[in-house]
């Protein structure tokens, strides 16, 4: 199974969108441990994956929020559950790396990724952009800057440390 970013899951809000490109990079990159059996990696490259989700989900809640997104909460939600759903994952795989976590890892965040990006985050980003405020929104460096640094030097960290 193949993870990959293409254009057709732009959300045309670059920020976000740029981080669903680092998710989908390092969820590829979990991916290409387990197929080459490096249980070793595992564990890390997963536990750098729940800390940028977290990341990102906490800018695009911020960008929900600003926006006064009608469906912010239930958006909420499905983050709280999926970061629930990974922390299980996480501690199952610091007792011991079984191929059957692995393989449930696996399906797990390809369906989510998929399902969520294309059920949830696609019609936010429609949403948003018609949205009158968008523009001052999207303007706004200083929020940008940060999030975006941020989800750099947690991708840098994991990368560098999953070598």
């Amino acid at each position: 199974m193949t993870i990959e970013w293409t254009s057709d899951l732009s959300v045309g809000i670059p920020e976000l969108d740029l981080q669903h490109q680092q998710l989908y990079g390092l969820t590829g990159r979990l991916h290409d441990a387990m197929r080459a059996g490096d249980r070793a990696a595992v564990p890390g490259i997963v536990a750098c994956l729940h800390e940028l989700a977290e990341a990102h989900f906490a800018c695009e809640e911020r960008w929900m929020a600003d926006l006064r997104y009608p469906g912010l909460r239930d958006h909420r939600v499905a983050h709280e559950s999926f970061t629930a759903d990974l922390a299980c994952i996480e501690r199952a795989l610091a007792d011991r790396i079984r191929p059957s976590v692995m393989i449930d890892l696996a399906h797990f965040l390809g369906r989510w990724m998929r399902e969520h990006l294309r059920g949830a985050d696609l019609p936010f980003g429609r949403w948003a952009v018609l949205q009158p405020c968008f523009a001052r929104r999207a303007a706004r460096p200083e929020s940008t800057r940060a999030s975006t640094a941020s989800a750099f030097a947690i991708r840098a960290r994991c990368f560098t440390a999953s070598k």
